[in-house]
């Protein structure tokens, strides 16, 4: 593709040097170099928009999908899998904190210090209603107990 741009645009590298008054080839070099990254800017900025608008609809799945840790992390990495185990616990207690505060009816999305602690350890917790959050809490246990055996049948 340069090749061809190259051999479309020579012809004007003469004329944009006597423009530019540079006799100099490797400042010429430079300045033909330069002309063709403006105008790929021009040919390519009007169809920005287009062009995220399609990568976000390509990884904006992936992007919605909670990313558990325990799906990133595999199981037969020992350290790796308690430190995941141990940070999903963390993570657990944290919801489950959340949760109490909302059956006293103590809002812990207003509670500074349970979004700072969350936020510090990189745990994304919900403030869903308590029905929400119990159902959404069982649902891990259930995922690290699975994931706890799967750790348990690796060989040493």
């Amino acid at each position: 593709m340069n090749s061809v741009a190259f051999f479309v645009l020579l012809p004007l590298l003469a004329q944009l040097l006597l423009i530019l008054r540079i006799r100099d080839p490797l400042y010429g070099l430079v300045a033909f170099q330069s002309t063709f990254n403006f105008l790929g800017l021009l040919v390519f900025v009007p169809f920005l928009h287009a062009f995220s608008d399609s990568i976000e609809r390509l990884f904006a799945r992936s992007a919605l999908k909670s990313q558990d840790i325990l799906e990133t992390v595999p199981a037969n990495i020992t350290d790796a899998a308690l430190f995941a185990l141990q940070k999903k616990a963390i993570g657990m207690e944290l919801q489950a904190i959340g949760n109490g505060m909302h059956l006293l009816a103590l809002h812990p999305e207003n509670n500074t210090q349970l979004v700072n602690i969350a936020s510090v350890l990189g745990i994304k917790i919900g403030f869903e209603d308590f029905r929400q959050g119990y159902e959404n809490l069982k649902a891990e246990e259930s995922n690290v107990a699975q994931y706890a055996l799967d750790m348990q049948l690796q060989p040493l």
